[in-house]
């Protein structure tokens, strides 16, 4: 990730993570959310190729292939459009930003969500 991206990411997330401070956000629930966005932002490359989006085209006998199977001619812009692309030169640094703070953000609520179910459960 590069270090504008990081920083877009970073920021990103703690604004996500401010709007939930009002309901109890932790750093907790902060730290999950920044590792599981990074996780998700590294591992993003590693999903798209195990699907069958590489860098020389759908992989035969994947899961992109029947997919395009199904599919026909695939339009351009469509979602397996840019999966492939992704697929084949990488995330662009916004992806990566929107899939980072997504991430982020859905595994931070989930945390803080447990930890309150959790407490409610303790009493």
């Amino acid at each position: 990730m590069s270090q504008k991206t990081s920083k877009a990411f970073v920021a990103l997330l703690i604004l996500s993570l401010l709007v939930d401070a009002s309901n109890g956000a932790s750093w907790k629930c902060f730290i999950a959310g920044v590792g599981a966005g990074a996780v998700g932002v590294a591992a993003a490359p590693f999903v798209l190729s195990a699907a069958g989006f590489t860098a020389t085209g759908v992989a035969g006998g994947s899961i992109a292939a029947i997919a395009q199977a199904s599919i026909g001619n695939v339009a351009a812009g469509s979602t397996f459009a840019a999966l492939q692309s992704a697929g084949a030169v990488g995330l662009a640094a916004t992806t990566k930003v929107a899939l980072g703070t997504t991430v982020a953000t859905v595994i931070s609520s989930a945390t803080c969500t447990l930890d309150s179910v959790k407490s409610w459960l303790e009493c």
